[in-house]
């Protein structure tokens, strides 16, 4: 399952914060292993299980020998374990009291220096255009089986009303409504400090499931804007420069459009195939 098919972004990257090639282990609410600039977070559970199963896999390798490059994955251990795993839910970056950023998606931590964090969002940005055009299909949006975000319903009224003149006249055909949501999610307040919260979640959960609901005239706006954007330019033109909506379709066969904003709009304007990426849980990864 480490077969590549595509790379989707690749640049140089600079050394290190950590000049040397260093792995460690530390204890405080939790195990923590560093290696180089990447951490990973375990229980003291999941650290005394996860070293027997490396102590028989080394034990395997030695007697196996480093098989040849090959597309098939040799496994040399495996486990279930019975509960999830520490910070399952987070997805985070976080700016550090001596100017580094942490980047935690799950149990994982990348240590970065400013540098390096603007190089891998420019690289992000890079990797999520090729990945959509390497996962474009076709979706009725207006199908029965494709599911909405609920607020959808809500943002067709706004749209019905819109266009029946209900609302104070504006000018939404410049892009300042359609950054005023992008810009308040980036002023939005969303703390300074996770470690406290992080010792008294239950069952690691976050302390809040969402990280806000921006003022009804914010969302307002940026769906007005992008109304008459999508008018002009169409679906993934103009400021969206390409940019597809994903759709998500999970194990039980769903399918999920992200994107309430955009597909209120495109409903409300009579598109019916719309060109999206499509994210899918790949199988092949489990014991």
């Amino acid at each position: 399952m480490g077969h590549n098919i595509a790379i989707l972004c690749e640049k140089p990257a600079e050394r290190g914060l950590d000049e040397n090639h260093t792995a460690r282990l530390e204890i405080e609410e939790c195990i923590h292993f560093h290696q180089d600039d990447f951490r990973l977070v375990w229980t003291t559970e999941e650290f005394l299980a996860l070293s027997d199963d490396f102590f028989s896999a080394a034990k395997k390798l030695r007697d196996i020998g480093a098989p040849p490059t090959t597309e098939h994955m040799l496994q040399l251990s495996g486990r279930m374990f019975d509960h999830k795993c520490m910070h399952h839910d987070r997805i985070a970056a976080e700016l550090t009291k001596d100017g580094t950023i942490h980047m935690h998606f799950k149990n994982l931590r990348l240590h970065m220096t400013k540098m390096d964090f603007y190089e891998f969002a420019d690289g992000m940005r890079e990797a999520l255009l090729s990945l959509d055009k390497i996962m474009s299909t076709t979706v009725d949006i207006t199908s029965d089986s494709v599911l909405k975000p609920g607020v959808c319903s809500e943002y067709l009224e706004m749209l019905d009303k819109y266009c029946a003149g209900e609302f104070p006249k504006e000018d939404y055909t410049s892009m300042a409504g359609l950054r005023d949501l992008k810009d308040w999610y980036e002023r939005h307040p969303k703390g300074d400090n996770t470690t406290e919260a992080d010792l008294k979640r239950e069952d690691g959960m976050l302390p809040s499931p969402w990280c806000g609901t921006p003022p009804i005239d914010v969302s307002r706006r940026y769906l007005f804007s992008l109304y008459e954007s999508v008018k002009q330019w169409g679906y993934a033109g103009g400021p969206f420069n390409g940019d597809l909506m994903p759709v998500y379709k999970y194990e039980n066969g769903s399918t999920y459009l992200k994107g309430a904003h955009r597909t209120a709009v495109l409903l409300k304007l009579g598109y019916t195939d719309v060109e999206v990426a499509l994210a899918d849980k790949p199988t092949g990864w489990g014991l």
